[in-house]
């Protein structure tokens, strides 16, 4: 716990310079992936998850030209082209995280607690049963 505490106060600090990997979009892609591989696969698999993204994103340098290399109006719609390709592989990949993990233990969980909710409803109904035929 004191590691953490002293890594995110160097972090917040003016000496240690911030890495790319936990900047804007590749901290969402880091976050992202890492919830989804803990989620379906447990923690050493999202740890080994985690450090292979910020490796990547340390190394390997953004693709693509800035909005401010844009020139001509081809060059614009290239770039907005991609952008979108992005967006619907991020909406993609959100949309099956969601369906396969997220609604699978919503419903398990639902049918968990009806269970418990019938089992002391029926519970109840004996015991007024039995009450009733005390008297």
């Amino acid at each position: 716990m004191k590691l953490y505490i002293i890594a995110l106060a160097l972090l917040l600090s003016s000496c240690v310079s911030i890495p790319d990997s936990i900047t804007g979009k590749n901290l969402i892609k880091t976050g992202a992936t890492t919830a989804v591989t803990y989620a379906v696969a447990g923690p050493i698999p999202a740890l080994v998850n985690l450090g292979t993204s910020i490796a990547v994103d340390e190394v390997m340098p953004d693709e693509g030209p800035q909005i401010e290399d844009i020139q001509s109006n081809k060059q614009l719609v290239a770039y907005m082209w991609s952008e979108f390709k992005e967006l619907v592989l991020y909406g993609a990949i959100a949309f099956f995280a969601f369906t396969t993990v997220i609604i699978p233990w919503a419903v398990q969980r639902r049918a968990r607690r009806k269970r418990k909710y019938d089992q002391y409803k029926y519970e109840a109904k004996l015991a007024r049963e039995k009450n009733n035929g005390d008297l």
